[in-house]
């Protein structure tokens, strides 16, 4: 073979390599998982090549993660790393866009900066931030969430992630408002001796919830429907205590939910108790 030939077989292999190790890096996915007996955050994060950082970061774990549980729900993504020269720690509802909008600069300065293969981050997330002061004020969120008119639980954060998973399943096409009423009425449910009093009983009761029978719960929520779930975890509600919701063009003849007394519409949504 001539070393012409060599040349550019060589640099054929090369790009291949690259297009190849681009390719697995825009592919770059979070999934979940389910703790199991004997399990450890440092034990997790070893068996699929994470940080334990990363997996406190992305779940809101307290105590450095030695509280976690059999059949726990945990977010792993190697994007929840922290950045060494941190000025920044992400707040609820916080997303590279907001940040970067607050702070004069741009969501892909922010990946480089804070070297993240993705733009999503979470609440405790300690971030630089070129723009930003040593001491920084909460990003600036646009949507204004009414004021708090029910009665909030205090959530873990696995918790608030699944009721954004539902709020997002379930409501994503409303409004802000509309998005907090789904996730009121799921606090609403839990504070009433009518239904389960956990956010795993209520979320998955039988036959209570379209979004888990049609899959739609097992979605990522985006930012917006976490805001909103915190937002309903502290007691904002906007349905005025509702414990039902539904679509009224989806669902004109469902006879149990009409004889329901409708306090609220909001969206597409009818509220009632």
């Amino acid at each position: 073979m001539s070393i012409a030939r060599k040349v550019t077989l060589f640099a054929t292999v090369c790009i291949m390599v690259l297009a190849l190790g681009a390719t697995a890096m825009a592919a770059e996915v979070y999934h979940s998982y389910t703790v199991k007996s004997g399990d450890t955050v440092y034990k997790i994060a070893k068996a699929n090549s994470l940080t334990t950082e990363a997996i406190v970061n992305a779940n809101g774990l307290a105590n450095n993660g030695n509280d976690i549980y059999p059949n726990m729900t945990l977010i792993l993504d190697s994007n929840a790393k922290n950045s060494t020269n941190a000025n920044y720690t992400v707040k609820p509802g916080d997303s590279l866009y907001k940040i970067a909008t607050a702070y004069g600069t741009t969501m892909t300065k922010l990946q480089e900066t804070n070297a993240l293969t993705a733009t999503r981050i979470y609440s405790g997330q300690k971030l630089y931030v070129p723009q930003a002061p040593a001491a920084t004020p909460e990003a600036k969120d646009e949507a204004v969430a009414p004021e708090n008119t029910g009665t909030g639980l205090n959530l873990t954060e696995n918790e608030i992630y699944m009721m954004a998973k539902m709020i997002y399943g379930e409501a994503r096409g409303e409004s802000y408002t509309g998005q907090v009423a789904v996730g009121a009425v799921i606090i609403n449910r839990i504070n009433s001796s009518s239904f389960p009093n956990t956010m795993a009983g209520v979320l998955f009761q039988k036959k209570q919830f379209s979004a888990v029978d049609d899959g739609q719960y097992y979605l990522t929520p985006d930012a917006t429907a976490i805001s909103a779930a915190y937002d309903a975890a502290k007691g904002v509600d906007p349905t005025n205590g509702a414990l039902f919701y539904w679509n009224p063009v989806k669902a004109p003849n469902n006879a149990f939910l009409n004889a329901k007394p409708i306090v609220a519409t909001i969206g597409g949504h009818v509220y009632a108790r």
